[in-house]
């Protein structure tokens, strides 16, 4: 049982213990650290020990939560198709940004006076140019898209409830019948016993669910042929979600959800941020820092070595 990624996770035997997975999660990272043993100069290291690390990372962690919780945490759940996305570069600090513009908003929850059936979602991440910024496992609108998003009052990391969890993609099957599929493309069965929204019991979507969180690849099992069917439609998913978002907490808005909450960043000068007052380093804090900067290039060099061990 995988207790990582969305939601309740069903069983998933034996993908992550396949080839695929080890090549690609392993020998980026590998072939990175034998790179960096081979440079001398310590500054270039640090330069490139932030992408050492997210190259290993997984996903975003975020803590289980029943429908019951992601429905008090929401202040709208709203349905809407993906009418455009605009990325941009946004300061203090220095980041992008993607403005999301929804039209046919439809809303199952927090329709305060004055909704529209159209509005505008800032969303962190998102490319302009040959850069490109995301958060880990964040949902990645598209135009055309179709979602249902259960939106915080207000936020500083990413509007969606769970970042993942309270946001899922509605697609229209061969019959033209809308099904629910969670962020990362996982057929959604609908809500479990316990109260949680419970996934496709497939092996493919369930690596896919690990794999498109961290690097942004897509796995497919040509035995998997009724990942679709397995999907609940969305009329059905919105029948169970009902008498929950109805017995919700009311959070009382006036305006859209969503908000990003302002967040100011002050820059503190490293020369002297221990002594108080803007005073020298006591000879203890020096030799400690001291002992601190000696100490650095050889763990780093001992976990590099490590690390780059087959």
């Amino acid at each position: 049982m995988f207790n990582q990624g969305n939601y309740r996770k069903p069983s998933c035997r034996g993908w992550h213990e396949s080839a695929l997975y080890e090549r690609i999660a392993r020998v980026p990272t590998l072939e990175l650290a034998r790179s960096l043993l081979r440079m001398k100069r310590w500054s270039i290291v640090a330069a490139f020990l932030p992408l050492l690390f997210s190259a290993s990372s997984i996903a975003t962690s975020v803590v289980p939560m029943t429908v019951k919780t992601m429905a008090d945490h929401s202040g709208q759940v709203i349905i809407g198709r993906v009418e455009a996305v605009r990325s941009y570069w946004a300061d203090n600090p220095r980041r992008i940004e993607s403005e999301i513009t929804f039209d046919q908003v439809e809303y199952l929850k927090g329709a305060h006076p004055g909704a529209s059936n159209r509005r505008k979602l800032v969303v962190p991440g998102g490319t302009v140019g040959e850069m490109t910024m995301r958060l880990a496992s964040a949902p990645k609108p598209k135009a055309g898209d179709k979602w249902m998003l259960c939106l915080l009052p207000s936020y500083k990391t990413h509007p969606v409830v769970g970042v993942w969890r309270g946001a899922f993609r509605i697609e229209a099957d061969a019959a033209g019948i809308d099904r629910v599929y969670g962020s990362g493309g996982q057929p959604i069965e609908g809500v479990d016993s316990q109260g949680f929204v419970k996934l496709s019991n497939s092996r493919s979507h369930c690596a896919n669910d690990r794999l498109t969180g961290s690097l942004g690849l897509r796995v497919s099992d040509r035995n998997d042929s009724n990942s679709t069917s397995n999907a609940i439609a969305a009329t059905e998913f919105r029948k169970q979600l009902a008498p929950i978002l109805a017995a919700s907490k009311d959070h009382k808005l006036t305006e859209p959800a969503g908000r990003r909450v302002a967040i100011t960043f002050t820059p503190v000068p490293m020369r002297g941020a221990a002594g108080q007052n803007g005073n020298a380093l006591s000879a203890s804090d020096a030799s400690r820092s001291r002992r601190i900067r000696e100490a650095v290039p050889r763990n780093i060099d001992a976990g590099l070595r490590r690390m780059s061990k087959p």
